[in-house]
Parts: C-alpha cells; structure tokens; sequence
C-alpha cells in the first residue's frame, strides 16, 4: 500500500511537470476600422446565443480535473479514435492516469498507453514521466514478487522447522 502511494505521489508529481510555455508576445494594436457587425440570433435559436459544444478533448480534460476519472477516459478514447489531432500524446497520457486514479487501478491499460507514449511520441513532452511511470511500475512488480518468493521460503522454512520440532519432541519421549 505504501508503494503503491508513493508510485501514485510520483505519477502525479509528474502529471503536474508538463507545463508547456507558450512566449508572451505584444499584440499589435487593432486596426482603426469600422464597427464589426454584431451577428443577430437566428429565429430557431431563439434569444439565447449559440453555445459552443465542447469536444472530446475538452470534455476529458474537464471531467480529469474534476477527478472523474471514469468520464474522463471514456472521452480521451473518444478523442484518440479521430483522426489526427495535435495533443494525442497529452490525451493518451491523461487517459493512463485516468485508468490508474481509479479506486481499482487497471495497470496493463495504463501501461499499453505509456508505452505509446514512448514508442509513438519520442519528442513529446510526456516520454520521460511515462519512461519514469513505467521502470516505477516494472521495479514495483518486481518487489512484489520477490516479496511473495520471500514470503513463500518463509512458510516453507517454518514448516520444516515445525517437522524438526517435531521429531526432537519425539526422541526426547523414547527412553
């Protein structure tokens, strides 16, 4: 349990270090034109102004930072079916946290999708969390089994201990 939370502190130290910064640049000053047009509601729509509809994208990244994480996935793979699409490495990337923050973690989902990261992706920014994410998980499962072999030589060990127990308890009995 105190691993997994580590892992996950890491997994999320590491969401939070993508931050991609954009130069501030000075706009130039706005031409001295005539007033736009202001467009005028269509009579269907009534007297309420057309809403933009969010796509999947947008609808992922909104349910992610709500923390449902269910919702999110479901719409990140919305977005990674399309094609093209410019921030597929962020949506696959999003879309293996969102399948590890869940109260039952699903680590062969994420780690496919880390993997791509990798393979598809090697300028992205996301390749080092993922290639970190991915030796953490490897090194984590590697320390479970060696934890249950180790657990396992200990039962084996005690049981043959209680055999030689046995058998000292035994010869002590006959004159």
């Amino acid at each position: 349990m105190k691993q997994t939370s580590i892992f996950l502190m890491c997994a999320l130290f590491a969401a939070g270090c993508h931050n991609k910064r954009t130069p501030v640049v000075a706009l130039p000053p706005a031409p001295a034109a005539a007033p736009a047009a202001v467009p005028l509601p269509s009579p269907s729509a009534g007297n309420r102004p057309a809403a933009a509809v969010p796509g999947p994208l947008q609808l992922a990244d909104n349910a992610f930072a709500a923390g449902n994480y269910a919702d999110s996935a479901r719409n990140y793979e919305a977005y990674l079916q399309r094609q093209g699409g410019d921030r597929r490495d962020d949506a696959l990337f999003r879309l293996a946290l969102s399948h590890v923050l869940v109260p039952v973690p699903d680590w062969p989902r994420a780690t496919i999708r880390l993997r791509q990261i990798v393979d598809l992706f090697p300028q992205s920014t996301w390749k080092a969390p993922a290639q970190i994410i991915l030796s953490l998980q490897a090194e984590l499962a590697n320390l479970n089994a060696d934890s249950q072999k180790r657990d396992q030589r200990i039962k084996q060990l005690t049981s043959e201990l209680e055999k030689l127990k046995q058998i000292d308890a035994d010869r002590r009995k006959k004159p």
